[in-house]
């Protein structure tokens, strides 16, 4: 099973969750958000988006608001960290 991370804690992530423990292809290890008491079920809250770890092989962004993760930069954050990593 590969491992994945979890981007946002809100409901869309918790779909998210729900659909990726039903598929049973990858393990949750953790979410991060920049809320720092953010919660997602029991997963470990990694830390926020700027800090994601460059040796995370596969994560999925779990914020439904475009416009959220427009103003976060999720998705440049993840291009930006597996260049890094290169």
């Amino acid at each position: 099973m590969k491992n994945i991370a979890i981007i946002g804690a809100g409901g869309h992530a918790k779909i998210i969750v729900d659909l990726v423990n039903t598929l049973r292809i990858y393990k949750i290890i953790g979410f991060y958000d920049d809320n720092p008491k953010a919660k997602l079920y029991d997963i470990k809250h990694l830390g926020n988006t700027k800090n994601i770890d460059k040796s995370i092989e596969n994560a999925i962004i779990g914020i439904g608001n475009n416009e959220t993760r427009k103003k976060r930069r999720v998705k440049e954050i993840i291009i930006s960290k597996r260049s890094d990593s290169n």
